[in-house]
């Protein structure tokens, strides 16, 4: 059972857990620690699940909806949208890794939750999800607006602010929990009754309000 949720482990959870499991089952007989495995059981088949994507007109309503709300969230949003990029390496951006002049993006690590030790930095899922990315002006244009407001916010906490370069962090410059943006993305579509996807769809739907060629699944 999932203790967060209270329901039921996926099976891509279990699968996960059973590889973990049979590792260490295994290195124990290795070591001769134990004389055979005992786990015997075959961990569940995961099944691959088709990609949702949001059709043009979804995408487009979408977009109308993120003028009213924080900009933080929405520059995020913007971000998954026009270029592709995963979740977590989204978050793990820092203002380095864009170049305002040339209008690139360099994807460069990720940043994840970890149970027991909090989130953490690391490369990209692969070594060719190191790239560089061309950002569209009008994406270029959301990022210098969303930057005068994060220095904004950094003048007013002043010494309580945690001095990173993460673009997207807490209130007080701790850099952004994983499931902070999914969890504020579920109540934003239901609030401007927009279709139900979670936020990977938008990694998927790139393509529909820009020339992406960056997505890489």
């Amino acid at each position: 059972m999932n203790k967060r949720t209270g329901g039921k482990l996926s099976d891509s959870t279990i699968h996960h857990y059973h590889v973990l499991l049979s590792s260490m089952m295994n290195t124990a007989v290795l070591w001769g620690i134990l004389p055979v495995t005992p786990l015997k059981v075959k961990p569940p088949k995961v099944q691959q699940k088709e990609a949702v994507n949001l059709n043009e007109v979804q995408a487009a309503a979408l977009l109308n909806a993120l003028d009213g709300e924080p900009i933080q969230y929405k520059t995020m949003v913007y971000i998954l949208l026009y270029t592709g990029i995963r979740k977590g390496e989204m978050l793990g951006i820092e203002w380095k890794d864009i170049d305002f002049n040339s209008s690139l993006l360099a994807v460069k690590r990720s940043s994840q939750y970890i149970p027991k030790q909090g989130i953490i930095t690391k490369e990209p899922k692969n070594k060719s999800s190191q790239r560089v990315i061309k950002l569209s002006q009008r994406l270029m244009d959301i990022l210098l607006v969303y930057k005068v407001w994060q220095t904004e916010e950094r003048l007013k906490i002043g010494e309580l602010w945690n001095s990173n370069d993460r673009l997207f962090t807490s209130w007080n410059g701790v850099p952004m929990h994983p499931d902070t943006l999914p969890k504020w993305f579920d109540k934003f579509l239901k609030r401007h009754s927009l279709p139900d996807a979670n936020i990977h769809a938008l990694r998927h739907t790139c393509a529909l309000v820009h020339d992406c060629c960056s997505c890489r699944c």
